[in-house]
């Protein structure tokens, strides 16, 4: 039992999805959407910064988002400022369930979506490296 909880323990970085299944591919963008189990002792630290910047952009909140941000880049090379005023009809879609994590080389890519179909993309990594302080979002995009 011990050497099982040490053993999910030490997986928690290296292993945070423990089983991905695709279920289809979006025809528009080439990415697979997965079925995921997620490893229940992951750090959750890239989710939590991910899920309130999406929060603060659901609020409309520019300053929140930024406090959150390392020199984040937006759709259409949009400011915060013009995706709150392009989108503000449907800000209820910047949060969303969390389907999917990537790691890609230093960043962590994490896949939000209600529907397995539309949803939101967002990458976060830490500015010091891999055990270098908080993590921050780096980058976002939306299929919605």
């Amino acid at each position: 039992m011990i050497a099982a909880i040490f053993g999910a323990v030490l997986a928690r970085d290296s292993h945070p999805v423990l089983w991905r299944a695709p279920f289809s591919i979006n025809q528009l963008s080439g990415e697979d959407h997965n079925y995921v189990l997620f490893n229940p002792f992951r750090d959750r630290s890239p989710e939590r910064v991910a899920a309130a910047y999406l929060d603060a952009m659901r609020r409309g909140s520019c300053m929140d988002a930024e406090k959150l941000t390392a020199n984040v880049v937006l759709p259409n090379r949009f400011t915060c400022e013009q995706m709150q005023s392009e989108y503000r009809n449907v800000r209820n879609l910047f949060v969303q369930r969390l389907r999917d994590r990537r790691k890609d080389g230093g960043l962590v890519v994490l896949y939000y979506s209600n529907t397995g179909y539309e949803g939101n993309w967002v990458a976060v990594r830490q500015p010091g490296g891999e055990w270098g302080g908080d993590w921050r979002v780096v980058e976002f995009n939306k299929i919605w």
